[in-house]
């Protein structure tokens, strides 16, 4: 199953190549006023096609669509066809494409794939969790942190230059800010 999720995935961040560096016309959802373009759409449904031909009997829960599983007792997929839509739309590698399973409600599966990267992160329940770039596999780890000077602040890019945040973090003085605008890519 994994190895499915991955190849879609894959798949799903080449449609996304094909738009990247291109201009491309931005639109505002109504709902949300957040944004989203052909591409976000294009790889939504893309993915949600292979989901049910591969999964038939499971639900899908997708950012770009509007059918909404009603009950999320059994399987489950969470998709964001393109997290970080603004880093896209700005020509940065900050986007990835993001598929997740629940089985009764509970995480199972994950997978990651940073196109613009190379980089793809996948995790399964019970067996940990890894990155492949550049063909090379390796396991992530939980770093040890116990002090606010070893940590890193993910901060949404919209909220870098917001002075009582600055203020904030220059005074814990954290190891590192993470501005990348996907909310799964910052790690």
């Amino acid at each position: 199953m994994l190895d499915k999720v991955i190849n879609i995935a894959i798949d799903a961040g080449s449609i996304l190549i094909n738009y990247y560096k291109r201009p491309i016309k931005i639109k505002y959802k109504k709902h949300d006023n957040t944004t989203v373009t052909k591409a976000d759409l294009e790889v939504d449904k893309y993915i949600r096609k292979r989901l049910e031909k591969e999964f038939p009997k499971d639900q899908i829960l997708s950012e770009q669509n509007k059918k909404i599983p009603k009950d999320y007792s059994k399987n489950v997929w969470v998709v964001d066809p393109l997290d970080g839509t603004r880093s896209f739309t700005e020509q940065k590698d900050g986007f990835c494409v993001i598929i997740g399973l629940c089985i009764k409600g509970i995480p199972n599966l994950g997978v990651l794939y940073a196109p613009a990267r190379g980089e793809i992160y996948y995790a399964q329940k019970s067996k940990g969790a890894y990155i492949r770039k550049n063909s090379v596999t390796k396991k992530l780890k939980v770093k040890n942190t116990s002090t606010i000077s070893n940590s890193i602040g993910m901060i949404h890019p919209l909220n870098q230059e917001n002075n009582k945040l600055s203020f904030f973090l220059d005074n814990i003085k954290i190891k590192k800010r993470v501005f990348d605008d996907s909310a799964g890519m910052r790690i």
